[in-house]
């Protein structure tokens, strides 16, 4: 029998009274594994390994799917309040503005709060599309106002919510209720990898380490060099980047491309006040994190984190309401936040205004963790160095 793993969660940022990073418990996380964590606006949702949700934050729009409009400053659980298809069962959550979208193992789509058209559905209800009959859904993303869900076959993509920057990738900017598959021509024969919402963009990565991003491109954030809106899935094609993408990171007006070789590429906004205007692509250099350590990234509204395989965060952009867990506000350039147990893995999810820190167990012993390096390689950079040992039990604890 495994040994228990005490998995700890951390949050900063709005909301939080402490301007620096603060143990967050909640009653029930103690029996199970934390799988990820999606941020919304200003809410959060945790995916535990045995497929129950735990919420926590604003729920102004019933985004929390517990049938009211409390906010919750602890970690709640969704099972309360949900029937058998739900409980147990989920297999991906994805947090919008101020809703939640939720994939469940039998291929089924639910979501609760606003949908975008004056309706607001109190807790999780199963979406009825006559679009999506006959598919099995695995993956739900949202970020902003829009929402996408991929068949489990990889080769279907379904879109709907918000659209005026034309971050559907339909072709056009019409806001949808019904879900519609994307059938861009660029995707025929193209399986797609991973979908990634920024707050007015889409970015898609493909199975041949590509991406394809549309949506507002009025900063440059798509890395495309037409300041439009970019209304069709439009492939990256500078040099550094085909055939090399391994991660994809949206913020507001700024997009982070990490590659299979690990460097790191930003466009749109510097957040790192390096030029103080929008950019084109162009590498970020650092010597504060050496390259080959890159684990992971992510991104919040205008802030952003980078993980090592030493388990170090560093984080970078704006820190007025201390989202980056540095108790300063003018941070320039990458600085390093708190350091965390070397013994388990440490993840960030970045949300609007807010950043919550968690860790998960090692896929390798730690004694053997050095071997993760030989992990990133084209060949076993999609399959190895992302995944999670699940059926382990899990303690919520404050360090």
């Amino acid at each position: 029998m495994p040994s228990r793993f005490e998995s700890e969660i951390y949050v900063c940022g709005n909301g939080v009274n402490d301007p620096i990073i603060s143990p967050m418990v909640g009653k029930g996380l103690c029996e199970e594994e934390v799988d990820y964590v999606s941020c919304g606006a200003y809410y959060a949702c945790i995916k535990t390994s045995s497929g129950n949700l735990y919420t926590a934050g604003k729920n102004d729009e019933f985004q929390q799917c517990h049938g009211l409009t409390d906010n919750f400053i602890k970690w709640n659980d969704v099972r309360m309040v949900q029937n058998e298809n739900i409980k147990n069962h989920v297999v991906s959550v994805a947090c919008g503005y101020y809703h939640t979208l939720v994939v469940v193992d039998n291929g089924d789509v639910w979501m609760a709060g606003y949908n975008h058209v004056d309706k607001r559905q109190p807790i999780l209800t199963k979406v009825v599309d006559h679009q999506l009959i006959g598919y099995k859904f695995k993956t739900a993303r949202s970020r902003g106002q829009h929402n996408v869900i991929i068949t489990q076959d990889d080769e279907h993509i379904f879109v709907n919510g918000w659209n005026p920057y034309g971050q559907l990738g339909l072709g056009h900017t019409n806001n949808l209720v019904q879900f519609v598959e994307v059938t861009h021509s660029r995707f025929l024969g193209i399986n797609i990898r991973d979908v990634v919402c920024g707050y007015y963009c889409t970015a898609f990565t493909t199975k041949d380490n590509n991406v394809y991003l549309c949506g507002d491109n009025s900063k440059l954030q798509l890395g495309l060099r037409r300041k439009e809106y970019i209304l069709q899935p439009s492939k990256i094609e500078n040099v550094n980047l085909v055939d090399n993408i391994r991660q994809v990171v949206c913020g507001h007006t700024f997009t982070l491309f990490l590659t299979l070789d690990n460097k790191l590429f930003l466009t749109g906004t510097d957040i790192f006040n390096n030029s103080g205007g929008d950019t084109e692509l162009h590498r970020i250099r650092t010597n504060l994190i050496p390259e080959k350590s890159i684990q992971d990234m992510s991104a919040g509204f205008s802030h952003m984190f980078v993980t090592t395989l030493d388990q170090e965060v560093y984080a970078a952009g704006q820190n007025q309401y201390y989202q980056l867990g540095v108790n300063s506000v003018k941070i320039h350039g990458f600085t390093r936040v708190t350091k965390f147990n070397s013994n388990a893995r440490i993840h960030v999810a970045a949300g609007w205004e807010h950043s919550i820190f968690y860790t998960t167990r090692f896929l390798l012993d730690p004694i053997k963790k050095s071997l993760m390096n030989c992990l990133y390689s084209k060949k076993f950079c999609d399959t190895l160095i992302f995944m999670n040992v699940n059926n382990v039990t899990a303690t919520i604890t404050k360090s």
